[in-house]
């Protein structure tokens, strides 16, 4: 598990330098900010996506391990409300 979340991490920080990159090389700064926000509108589908998927592991970590919400949050280094926050669905 360890070297999938290395490889994850590694794959996000180089396509995040990858974007920061090609935006800073657009001089004209109305193009610049028109392609950040199509990026940043591109990109918001996959931070929901992972969003959705922080809510799923919670509520395996309860429902099909039987962690309590103090332990799930020592666990993940939350609050234990906002660990009930993410099983709960709400923000």
């Amino acid at each position: 598990m360890g070297e999938r979340v290395e490889s994850a991490c590694e794959l996000a920080a180089q396509m995040s330098e990858q974007i920061i990159a090609v935006m800073r090389g657009v001089e004209d700064p109305a193009e610049r900010h028109r392609l950040i926000g199509e990026v940043l509108a591109e990109n918001s589908g996959v931070v929901s996506e992972l969003a959705g998927l922080i809510r799923e592991s919670v509520q395996a970590m309860k429902d099909e391990q039987g962690m309590s919400y103090g332990r799930i949050a020592a666990e993940l280094g939350l609050s234990r409300s906002r660990a009930q926050q993410l099983y709960d669905g709400t923000r």
